[in-house]
């Protein structure tokens, strides 16, 4: 894994080429590189070397007859095969990277080569010929890629802190802002600073001296038509399928370690990877003062798994004070206002790997989002269809509990699912932390009025209109793919793992398990409220029942109890009156409300507080701060 920064247009004004290439040295902290190719066109590159560490896998990289320029971010997991097929053709190479095997493929089949690469990957690659700069992102959206277009020219970077010094200005998108706060994550390309847009999974961005234009490459199929396997085969053909995907994912010159949470996912992993490549190191949290309220303590599964596989655990303390102490760089890190304290755990558990020696670590992030692992594809499911009738029950019952608790929270969730209005408002609200109401109870008047609401969910919409389906948990399995995964979880998952030089891979989103996934009917997957049904059926033998049919969990931490602690100063700074007077997007009485209710427990506020928290965190880093601006004259 590596960074990739980028720019076409007006070049004689870049003033600091390295300088712009620092921004992303975390990414690559082994070398870095750059080239001037036809006047305008730059091209930088900062390596983390993990497959043939030599400098014959250094970037920018040319191609055997000099008409094509690459710098590329990722692995290619078929790379072998590729190969194999390249050297038929007269291609020799001179390394065992994958990067040479990429940029000889460009060469021959130009940038419709991708749709034979099986692996994750963001490029940019420039063609001599046509003088056209093509930018590709992988089908699931594992590597970041973000571009900036202006007069001055059209530029790109792994990360959007890449982009600040190529901007003469930088101001909020309103839109993108209500989104942060409605789903904490951003389910658009457009970004939270207008102009800097998200290169889409799937998308190939081409660029020339006309302009820019998107091609969707890769365009995911969701139905389960097709001949339906006995439920043993099927289990036969997905541990196989897992089996695989970790094989072809283990592929590296250097350390490789997994996540264990203890959960089914990451000790599926961790159970394939060990049946390969031996007893690898596993990596866990040990969250000092509990979990958070309504989530089940992940650290004895954890311990039990590697005990069962013989596998050395590391635990790695997360505490408040970690939160307090390590925020403003966890947000600079993120790169988008995400307000989500889970990437807190990946951060601490790569620097806690890297410490050790590991460069790669193999997570089980996806099997959720494949095989229903969600709390809300058993709501989808079990209301899907009395959904309209199932309001008023649902929240008598959600007030019936004591006022505080997870449990009423997660009840009124259901509630307010439940008395959508349609099947894709349905399945949409099943994603939102925030509704809409709640958001006018906080975000500023200003800001609300300068969108429509109904454009803030309608990128999900847009995408339910291409699921030839009525099923209400196939419809939020297809949200999952196409924004959920790639961004927010893999999002964080890049930006936090990159931020300690270690690269992580995500086999269970292999794309032959990706097939299979969708090939099986969607009883094999749910069944009333349980999720993974076979997923968790295949590896109980090997994993035991305990482990495989134990209460679901997530990264969850303590948030309100720390924003009363640990936290209470920072929060305070960020959500006093000036603070929010100044900046202009949320309302100080409706944040000193949500304040006042945490801190007497008569409702849960402590995720909106920690999104507001966050997003003037990033708003100081990334809209204030000018800092970057000196590293280019435009």
């Amino acid at each position: 894994m590596c960074g990739i920064i980028g720019h076409f247009g007006q070049l004689a004004q870049l003033a600091n080429v390295n300088g712009v290439q620092s921004l992303l040295a975390h990414r690559g902290p082994d070398s870095s590189g750059s080239v001037l190719l036809d006047s305008n066109v730059y091209l930088g590159h900062t390596r983390l070397s993990i497959r043939d560490i030599s400098s014959a896998g250094n970037q920018p990289m040319r191609s055997p007859d000099g008409k094509v320029c690459l710098v590329y971010n990722g692995e290619i997991y078929n790379c072998e095969e590729l190969k194999g097929g390249l050297a038929s053709r007269g291609i020799s190479f001179a390394s065992t990277c994958d990067t040479e095997v990429l940029v000889a493929g460009l060469m021959l089949e130009g940038a419709g080569f991708v749709e034979r690469v099986k692996g994750d990957f963001a490029l940019a690659a420039y063609f001599f010929d046509s003088k056209e700069l093509v930018l590709i992102r992988d089908r699931f959206g594992v590597k970041p890629l973000y571009f900036f277009n202006d007069d001055s020219g059209f530029s790109f970077a792994s990360e959007i802190k890449g982009l600040l010094p190529f901007m003469r200005r930088r101001e909020l998108d309103p839109l993108a802002v209500v989104r942060h706060q409605q789903f904490v994550w951003n389910p658009a390309a457009q970004t939270a600073i207008k102009g800097v847009v998200k290169v889409r999974p799937g998308e190939m961005i081409i660029v020339n001296h006309a302009g820019w234009r998107s091609v969707k490459w890769y365009k995911p199929s969701f139905s389960r038509s097709g001949a339906v396997p006995a439920y043993r085969d099927a289990e036969d053909q997905l541990r196989d399928c897992v089996s695989g995907a970790v094989r072809r994912q283990l592929v590296s010159d250097v350390n490789v370690g997994v996540f264990l949470s203890g959960g089914l996912d990451s000790s599926a992993v961790s159970y394939a990877a060990k049946e390969y490549a031996g007893p690898l190191p596993a990596f866990t949290v040990n969250t000092v003062g509990g979990v958070s309220e309504g989530d089940t303590d992940d650290l004895p599964y954890a311990r039990l798994v590697a005990k069962r596989l013989g596998l050395p655990l590391h635990e790695v303390q997360i505490k408040d004070s970690d939160l307090a102490d390590g925020l403003v760089s966890m947000v600079w890190n993120l790169d988008e206002p995400l307000s989500d304290p889970a990437p807190l755990n990946v951060l601490r558990i790569c620097e806690a790997a890297r410490h050790q020696g590991v460069k790669v670590m193999m997570s089980g992030a996806g099997g959720d989002d494949l095989f229903t692992g969600y709390r809300r594809h058993s709501v989808l499911n079990a209301f899907g269809g009395m959904r309209w009738g199932a309001k008023n029950a649902l929240r008598a019952a959600a007030f019936g509990y004591a006022k505080g608790t997870a449990r009423r929270r997660k009840l009124e969730k259901a509630a307010y699912i439940c008395s959508a209005r349609s099947l894709s408002d349905f399945v949409v609200r099943a994603f939102e932390w925030v509704p809409y109401e709640g958001l006018s109870r906080y975000v500023s008047s200003e800001v609300l009025e300068c969108i429509d609401p109904d454009e803030i969910a309608e990128p999900l919409h847009n995408t339910l209109l291409q699921v030839d389906s009525t099923d209400p948990v196939d419809l939020a399995l297809a949200l999952e793919e196409c924004h959920f995964l790639p961004d927010h979880n893999l999002c964080y998952t890049d930006k936090m793992s990159m931020a300690a030089g270690v690269e992580v891979r995500v086999p269970l989103l292999d794309g032959d398990l990706r097939s299979l996934a969708w090939s099986l009917p969607r009883s094999y997957l749910q069944t009333g409220v349980h999720g993974k049904r076979i997923l968790k059926s295949s590896f109980a033998p090997v994993l035991g029942s305990d482990v495989v049919y134990r209460a679901k969990s997530g990264f969850g931490l303590p948030i309100r109890d720390w924003l009363m602690t640990g936290l209470k100063e920072i929060l305070e700074d960020c959500t006093s009156k000036s603070t929010l007077t100044g900046r202009g997007v949320f309302d100080p009485d409706g944040v000193a409300r949500m304040k006042s209710q945490l801190s007497v427990a008569s409702q849960d506020t402590a995720y909106a507080l920690f999104g507001v928290m966050c997003f003037e965190l990033w708003c100081r880093q990334f809209v204030s701060n000018s800092e970057c601006n000196s590293l280019v004259r435009l």
